[in-house]
Parts: structure tokens; sequence; C-alpha cells
């Protein structure tokens, strides 16, 4: 059993089945055999509730793609400003598909913001006529295109899709945060700086010296990550756009910090 099924669930179907776990398969009773068999083909598992939105790994809802300029990530209403990862009402199963259009959207306007600064930038850009695609509803998640939601709820699917209390738009919680502002200065090439300190200091804190709360984490990896671009960034248009990003993400993050406990550890060692 251990080697086909979890040993956790292995031992639940084993007692279900009236089964003793220190018998090898060779020696079980064809009875046995044959309750086996029946408790894992008709085994039920009755779910009494979700996981909290706390816990939710993707959010639903956001600004319309349709309002988007898919070659820029620009809004079409206000311009010169860009909109990506979670802030659009675009999201999909988990598996990485999430993380790659954060990802993905935050590099392509980060090329094309990079641009009005940089005379043909774009010209040496792999961004240069590149499109987002949109699949709306009728995307195939089985190859991972994004699929817009519809203004539905699908309560099965909370443990990885909530709309929060406030419902569609609201974006309590998604962690995109820092793969969409990385996605952003990778659009910064070839000044690559900023993009590295992010990662770094992601890292650091999410491995080295894991601090949490989530919210706390992100608070100091942006805050080190501003600090060190003010130290050695010259060009005062990438500071002032590195300060915007790690202000609006500290910022969101303050005002969801619940001020509870504060745990930190070095490399998982408590």
């Amino acid at each position: 059993m251990g080697g086909i099924f979890n040993k956790k669930l292995a031992s639940v179907l084993l007692k279900a089945a009236n089964v003793r776990p220190e018998k090898t398969a060779g020696l079980l009773t064809r009875e046995e055999l044959d309750r086996l068999f029946l408790v894992i083909r008709e085994f039920v598992v009755p779910v009494k509730e979700t996981n909290p939105f706390e816990q939710a790994q993707i959010c639903a809802g956001g600004v319309d793609t349709a309002e988007i300029d898919r070659e820029t990530m620009q809004s079409k209403r206000v311009p010169d400003l860009y909109i990506v990862g979670e802030l659009l009402d675009v999201d999909g199963i988990c598996g990485g598909y999430n993380l790659q259009w954060a990802w993905s959207s935050g590099y392509a306007a980060g090329c094309h913001a990079a641009a009005g600064i940089v005379p043909g930038y774009l010209n040496n850009s792999h961004a240069a006529g590149k499109m987002m695609t949109f699949s709306g509803s009728e995307g195939n998640r089985t190859q991972g295109k994004q699929e817009r939601k519809k203004h539905t709820y699908d309560p099965d699917q909370s443990a990885h899709a909530s709309r929060g209390p406030r419902g569609r738009g609201h974006k309590e919680k998604g962690g995109k945060a820092i793969t969409a502002s990385f996605g952003v200065l990778l659009g910064l090439f070839p000044e690559l700086h900023p993009a590295v300190y992010l990662a770094f200091f992601f890292i650091f804190f999410s491995v080295v010296v894991i601090v949490n709360p989530h919210s706390l984490r992100s608070i100091l990896t942006f805050g080190f990550f501003a600090f060190n671009v003010f130290l050695t960034i010259k060009t005062a248009s990438i500071q002032i756009g590195c300060f915007i990003i790690a202000g609006i993400v500290i910022y969101r993050h303050l005002i969801r910090h619940n001020n509870g406990p504060v745990r930190i550890s070095i490399l998982h060692q408590r």
C-alpha cells in the first residue's frame, strides 16, 4: 500500500477494510483483498468546509482585460498606467500559470514603459512585437492558458481561488507582488541590478532568515530592495520607478499587517 498511496491514506484504507497494517500483501486472504478493493473503489471523503480566505492561492476579479492594451499592458483609460498580474481579471489553475502570468505581464509592461524613457529600447528587446493573449472563458486550461472568470463563484475551487469577503476584484491576498515587480524590473535590461536586489532579498528572507508573517517578509524585502537601489543606481527615472513599486507594495502590506506574532528562524531552525 505504501508504494501506491500516501502512508496516512493507506492506514485509513486498511482500517476501513479491517485489514491489519502489519500484514504483507502475500498473506492477505481473498476475503481481505475483496474488502480492500471495495474500500479503495468506493472510498468517499466528505468535504465539511473549505480553507479560509487567508489560505487562498489565487484571487479572482480585477480590471477587465478589455480595458488594457494587450501589447503594452497599458490602461486604455489612463495613459502611462500599466496594469499587470493579479490586478487584472486573469487567473488560472494552480501549477505555475499565475506566476507565469505575473512574470510575463510584468515583463511586457516594463519593456514598454522603458521604451518611453530610452529611445529605440524595443528594437533591442525580446518583448518587441509580442502581445499578451486573453483567452476569455473559453480558454483551454490543459494547455496552461489563462482563463477570465465569469461573475460566478464555485465553492469547490475556494481552496485555490477566492474573491474574499468584499466580493469581486478584492485583492486581500495574492502573493504575486514580488513576481510581478520582478517581471517589470526585467524590462529594464540591460540594467538588471534592481531585479537582482529584489530576487536576492526575497530569497534571503524566505530561505536564510525566514520571516513570518508573509506581510512583514514582503515589507522587509521591498524595504531593503529600495534602499540598495538608492545606494547604487544613479539613474533618476529608474530610482523613482523602483521607489514607487516598493512604496505601493509596502503600503498595501502595512495596512494588511495585523500586528500578530512575528516569527524569525534561521534556515528552518527554530
